[in-house]
């Protein structure tokens, strides 16, 4: 390893997150494709490891944001705070965007319906059983938003009780991760969050804690191993024929990927087309609320004759992305704005407050 100077911010991690987040809109738009279409001749699952790599992000991610707050006695209230402010409003306005499609163009959604009980516990993160049979909440992407919530409510038990964070959080996740081993093949939703992939979160942390040491890797190495991993993660067979965990099989190609993108940050920063770092700032938008548009482009494609699966799947992205886009300029970051200047204006006037 070698010392890379370092200001926390990591320009090559928001690329990252857009192309974490492209790979599942691929994924999804071949299925799209496949099942509105009935073009293409077999799904490509790979796509579902940008998960793992988002997974990695967060874990880094909170280690070096929160490292002011860890001998703050309200460390943890901020921080829960952020975390709240950043992934809830935006998930429930996509899960409220799905509700009021199902009830006026139920046609629409083939993998959905209006159970009132599931849909209150997906607002709550709370893990219940679906049309199909599978543990996901209403939005089915947010799946991974209840291990997210998990793992920051872990991470702000640790901040409370003025715990390690690194011990604390790696103590509980492994107990969570091996109690996996004991609830089959088939299980309740009350076993979900009992899952090796909540173990990318700590493989995160630990990037983040050697990141704060200012510790990377040397530049001809991060090159050679974060290419051979990002090969690993995209042809090697698919996550539902893994002979290992996902943890081993898709999180530990994720780690190397993320922290040879964090080693090459010196050659990274500033130099990343401002495109490429606007939707990685959208990429949160876009993963929430591409289910919701892709399948248009298939059903516009077989209205017009044109079955033609590369279409279909290229279509699916443009309108995703477009869609992004506009959500992030126009929703997310005005309410973010709302809100923080709320917060500064609370601040300088704790009266309004009370």
């Amino acid at each position: 390893m070698n010392n890379s100077p370092t200001n926390h911010r990591y320009d090559g991690i928001q690329a990252l997150r857009f192309f974490a987040a492209l790979l599942v809109v691929v994924t999804h738009s071949t299925f799209y494709a496949a099942e509105r279409l009935g073009v293409g001749k077999e799904i490509w699952h790979n796509g579902a490891r940008g998960v793992d790599i988002f997974f990695i992000i967060s874990g880094v991610v909170m280690v070096i944001s929160s490292r002011r707050l860890i001998e703050n006695e309200e460390g943890w209230k901020i921080f829960a705070t952020k975390r709240l402010q950043r992934i809830v409003p935006l998930y429930w306005g996509a899960t409220t965007f799905k509700v009021i499609t199902v009830l006026l163009m139920s046609s629409l959604v083939l993998h959905a319906e209006m159970d009132w009980w599931t849909i209150f516990k997906s607002y709550l993160f709370i893990p219940s059983i679906n049309l199909d049979g599978d543990i996901t909440p209403f939005l089915g992407v947010g799946w991974t938003l209840v291990f997210e919530m998990f793992f920051y409510f872990v991470f702000a038990a640790a901040l409370f009780f003025r715990k390690n964070i690194y011990v604390f959080a790696g103590a509980v996740l492994l107990v969570f991760s091996f109690a996996s081993l004991l609830r089959g093949e088939t299980f309740s939703p009350w076993w979900y969050l009992m899952d090796s992939i909540i173990l990318e979160f700590y493989a995160g942390m630990v990037i983040g804690y050697f990141a704060l040491k200012r510790k990377f890797w040397p530049s001809t190495f991060s090159i050679l191993v974060g290419l051979l991993a990002l090969a690993f993660l995209l042809l090697s067979t698919d996550i539902d024929h893994a002979p290992l965990p996902r943890f081993i099989w898709s999180g530990i190609p994720a780690a190397i990927i993320v922290w040879s993108v964090m080693s090459l940050e010196k050659y990274l920063h500033g130099r990343i087309p401002r495109g490429v770092m606007f939707f990685g700032a959208a990429s949160y938008a876009l993963y929430l609320f591409h289910p919701l548009i892709a399948p248009f482009a298939p059903m516009i494609l077989s209205k017009l004759s044109l079955r033609s699966f590369p279409l279909s799947v290229l279509f699916s992205l443009a309108i995703s992305m477009v869609a992004a886009a506009v959500i992030h300029r126009w929703i997310e970051l005005p309410f973010n704005n709302l809100i923080y200047s709320y917060q500064q204006r609370l601040s300088k006037n704790p009266q309004e407050s009370s």
